[in-house]
């Protein structure tokens, strides 16, 4: 069960034989594709595997110029934005004193307002109004724009 339609015809499509034999699924696999698995969730995490902070490779990305673009659904409660802001506000890295003095701002697409961002340097912080989890199935014009506007270096 998902919380996305799409979800069921994505496993039907990745369940038919020719599509397993495509991406190189073992043949002696008889289970059907899962989005999700409790028991390999429980694996990861009865080996420690399960989750690892990333924000340290990235401030030191940050600071050898490459950029990151941190966008999260306004709804998502599973990656909230809150907690997506506060760990963008507390990296450390060379630009974070100036990132932090940037104020949250609006963004917009066709008029309107689309969330709100936050940027200096390399670093962009971006909320999408009324989407969740999966932010470009939920809101593809304003995901779409807001990839393209970063991709062109253009402010968003």
């Amino acid at each position: 069960m998902s919380c996305y339609r799409a979800t069921k015809a994505i496993r039907e499509f990745l369940d038919r034989s020719w599509v397993r034999e495509l991406i190189g699924v073992d043949p002696s696999l008889s289970s059907k594709y899962e989005s999700c698995n409790d028991d390999v969730e429980r694996r990861f995490f009865f080996n420690r595997d399960e989750t690892f902070p990333s924000y340290h490779y990235i401030s030191n990305l940050l600071d050898r110029g490459v950029k990151f673009l941190i966008y999260i659904g306004k709804n998502d409660w599973a990656c909230n934005h809150v907690a997506g802001e506060r760990w963008t506000m507390d990296m450390e890295w060379s630009g974070a004193e100036e990132f932090r003095k940037q104020p949250l701002r609006d963004w917009v697409v066709d008029g309107k307002t689309a969330g709100s961002t936050r940027a200096y340097g390399g670093l962009t912080y971006v909320t999408i109004a009324g989407a969740g989890h999966l932010a470009p199935y939920d809101k593809p014009v304003e995901s779409l724009h807001l990839v393209n506007r970063w991709l062109e270096g253009a402010d968003i």
